[in-house]
C-alpha cells in the first residue's frame, strides 16, 4: 500500500516537473524572439552571436537544401540496395511529420542543442579560428566534436557493432557536417542557425533513415556512413573554397 502511494507520488512529481520544464522552455523560446525584435536589444546580442543575425532568408533556404541533401543521400542507400525502410508511411504523412518534428524541436528541443552549439560554433570555434584561421579552425572543431561522441558511439549508438570504425566515421561525419554548420554561422553571424541545423540532423535525419532506407551496414553506406560523408563533402568543399571561408583565414 505504502509502496503504491510512494510510486504514484513520484510519478506525479515527475509529470509536474516535466510540465514546468516545458513551460520554461517555451518561455525561453518566446524571450529569444522578443529580444531579437527590438534593434537595441538585438545589437546587444550580436557580439555573443545570440541575435538572429543577418540574411533572414538564409534560415529558410539553407535548412531546406540541407534536408534535401540528407534525403538524397539516404535514398541512395535504397537505390543501390544498401538498405530498406524499417517503418512505412505515405509521402504526405512523412512530409507533415518532418514539419511537425522540426517545429517541435525548435520550440521544445532547442535547449538540448543550444548548449552544445554555443560551445562548438561560438566559444570554441572563435578561439580556434583566432589561432589557426577559419578553415583549419573549423576542421579542428569538427574533429573535437566527433571525438566528443566517442563514448556513445563505442557502446553502439549510430554505428552499432562498430566501436572503433564507428568513432572514426563519426569524427569524419562531424568534420564534414560541421563545415555546413560553420558556413551557416558565418553567413548569418548567429549561433541559432547551427542550432536549427543540429535539430534537423538529429530529428529529421532519423526520420529519413527510418522511412526511406535504414542501412544494413552503418559504416559503408550513405546517410551517416562513409559514402554519405563523401556525398556531403562535395558541397562542403565548395563552401571551403568560397569567400565566406577565405575572409579572416589568417593562415
Amino acid at each position: 500500500m505504502l509502496t503504491g502511494i510512494i510510486g504514484l507520488a513520484a510519478k506525479s512529481i515527475v509529470e509536474y516537473m516535466s510540465l514546468i520544464w516545458r513551460a520554461l522552455v517555451v518561455i525561453g523560446f518566446i524571450s529569444i524572439i522578443v529580444l531579437n525584435l527590438k534593434k537595441g536589444w538585438r545589437d546587444d546580442l550580436k557580439l555573443s552571436r545570440l541575435s538572429f543575425g543577418k540574411r533572414p532568408a538564409f534560415y529558410v533556404y539553407f535548412p531546406l537544401i540541407f534536408i534535401a541533401l540528407f534525403a538524397v543521400s539516404v535514398y541512395l542507400n535504397s537505390f543501390f540496395g544498401l538498405g530498406a525502410p524499417i517503418k512505412q508511411t505515405d509521402n504526405m504523412t512523412l512530409f507533415l511529420t518532418i514539419i511537425q518534428t522540426v517545429l517541435l524541436g525548435i520550440v521544445l528541443g532547442w535547449p538540448l542543442y543550444f548548449g552544445e552549439e554555443y560551445g562548438w560554433r561560438a566559444y570554441l570555434q572563435d578561439r580556434m579560428i583566432g589561432i589557426f584561421g577559419r578553415i583549419k579552425g573549423v576542421v579542428l572543431v569538427g574533429v573535437i566534436w566527433g571525438l566528443w561522441h566517442a563514448p556513445a558511439i563505442a557502446v553502439g549508438y549510430n554505428y552499432p557493432g562498430n566501436p572503433i570504425l564507428g568513432v572514426i566515421t563519426m569524427t569524419l561525419f562531424s568534420v564534414v557536417i560541421g563545415i555546413y554548420f560553420s558556413f551557416a554561422v558565418f553567413k548569418t553571424g548567429s549561433v541559432w542557425i547551427a542550432v536549427l541545423l543540429h535539430i534537423i540532423t538529429n530529428s529529421v535525419g532519423r526520420l529519413l533513415i527510418e522511412y526511406i532506407a535504414y542501412a544494413a551496414d552503418p559504416i559503408f553506406s550513405f546517410g551517416m556512413g562513409v559514402y554519405g560523408i563523401a556525398f556531403f563533402a562535395i558541397p562542403a568543399l565548395f563552401m571551403l573554397k568560397s569567400d565566406t571561408f577565405k575572409e579572416g583565414d589568417e593562415n
